[in-house]
């Protein structure tokens, strides 16, 4: 935009007056406000070889240099692709993965919901080999669908369990973000406690809503709470976070092959929390 230039405004001739120099030739006074103007070529032109802009140059200019769509060197994602049997059936997934996997597209979905169920079957086998397999399509399946938080929630319980607590601290700290379940700070809990900070994992588990949780989680809850409270030397309060009820609970639950593989593991944890207290002075068996 132009700037207004000054106008007087006692209505005369805005020509400037012109004075004779000692040659007597007159030259333009050098108070004066008239512009010379450049030939339209020298405004334009950079350089005695300066070449005209055509339209096309026009229209790109200050756009930035393209990448050539072919161009190879860009950095991309890449992804573990781990072999997928042929057999899987997404149907077969939990409805809550079932779920979480809408707000992908129909391809990814079905890529991302075979892997999982490849980590489900890893987790159920409970051997090392099955949690070594487990991690690798979770991991493959997160790199995919970072952003469903049932995805992040699978990769970050199989970092806890291969005992990668900062990892399973920050992928399940996501999954909580997007998800905002309450069982989730279980998991948050035990990594914490996993490096070492029990006062934190503590304070984790007091932000639980007890009547949110299903009846494994909350005797998951209980076992943590245990564990943390030995880390923190507070042998009575752990040994009252055990609950017989919670065995005797766990125990029938084994009997149902539906819920067998948690109850067991569950249990094991529950056992193994009692006998560090008793070996700590706890309760007689």
């Amino acid at each position: 935009m132009r700037p207004p230039s000054s106008v007087s405004g006692s209505g005369k001739s805005s020509r400037s007056p012109h004075r004779k120099n000692s040659s007597g030739s007159s030259k333009p006074n050098s108070n004066t406000n008239s512009i010379e103007r450049k030939p339209s070529s020298a405004r334009k032109s950079h350089g005695a070889n300066a070449r005209p802009i055509n339209q096309r140059e026009r229209s790109t200019r200050g756009q930035g240099p393209k990448r050539d769509a072919r161009d190879d060197s860009r950095p991309r994602r890449v992804f573990d692709n781990p072999p997928l049997p042929e057999d899987l059936d997404i149907k077969a997934l939990p409805s809550k993965v079932k779920t979480g996997l809408r707000a992908l597209s129909p391809e990814n979905a079905e890529i991302v919901g075979k892997e999982i169920l490849m980590t489900i079957r890893g987790l159920e086998a409970g051997t090392t080999e099955g949690l070594i397999s487990a991690a690798r399509y979770a991991k493959s399946a997160a790199a995919r669908a970072g952003r469903v938080g049932v995805v992040r929630e699978y990769a970050g319980k199989i970092a806890l369990k291969q005992g990668n607590f900062q990892e399973a601290k920050t992928t399940l700290r996501a999954a909580h973000r997007i998800l905002g379940e309450d069982a989730l700070l279980i998991d948050i809990a035990a990594a914490e406690l996993g490096l070492g900070r029990a006062l934190k994992a503590l304070e984790i588990l007091g932000e639980i809503d007890s009547r949110k949780l299903e009846r494994e989680r909350l005797i998951e809850a209980r076992v943590v709470s245990a564990r943390a409270r030995l880390g923190n030397g507070q042998r009575e309060a752990a040994s009252v976070s055990l609950i017989e009820k919670d065995r005797v609970f766990l125990v029938e639950r084994i009997k149902n092959p539906l819920f067998q593989a948690e109850a067991q593991r569950l249990l094991k944890a529950w056992d193994e929390v009692q006998q560090e207290i008793q070996g700590l002075g706890g309760r007689p068996s």
